[in-house]
């Protein structure tokens, strides 16, 4: 009987080992923003469910997001370099900016857009998996959707 009960065991030792938690394999505890610097692809429409991707695509420094400390991030829109203050909660994917700051000046082609939500303070949630983070705004029905650079 001893025998069975190591090798229920064991089994159950592999089978919790080889568990998700629902996250795509990123345990909330774990994944953290901090030092990571992300692209964005687009704007979401969870309603519509449909992306429209950032433009320009081909400007290496436009539309980035940088989480500079645990409270700190960065984003640099079409022409202007913004900084704000946020507060990240891992274990529920809630996500809040507490300040936001910069100038809006000279932004062009979706500049404004992709700022827009940092001004407003807008953002209610995340999810980040792997090399994707979602900041959803506007109720939950919109998200920016982000690659992760490397």
């Amino acid at each position: 009987m001893k025998k069975y009960s190591l090798i229920l065991l064991i089994i159950l030792v592999f089978a919790m080992a080889g568990c998700t938690d629902g996250n795509g394999g990123n345990n909330p505890t774990t994944m953290k923003l901090i030092g990571t610097k992300w692209k964005l692809v687009g704007f979401y429409d969870v309603e519509k469910d449909s992306l429209k991707e950032v433009d320009p695509k081909d400007c290496g420094e436009c539309y980035t997001l940088e989480f500079n400390t645990d409270s700190i991030f960065s984003i640099f829109s079409s022409v202007n370099e913004l900084r704000g203050e946020y507060i990240a909660d891992y274990n529920n994917y809630s996500f809040q900016i507490i300040d936001f700051g910069g100038t809006k000046v000279g932004e062009y082609d979706d500049g404004n857009l992709y700022a827009e939500p940092f001004w407003n303070k807008d953002f209610q949630i995340f999810s980040l998996r792997g090399k994707e983070l979602k900041l959803f705004y506007n109720g939950k029905k919109d998200y920016l959707l982000f690659k992760l650079m490397e």
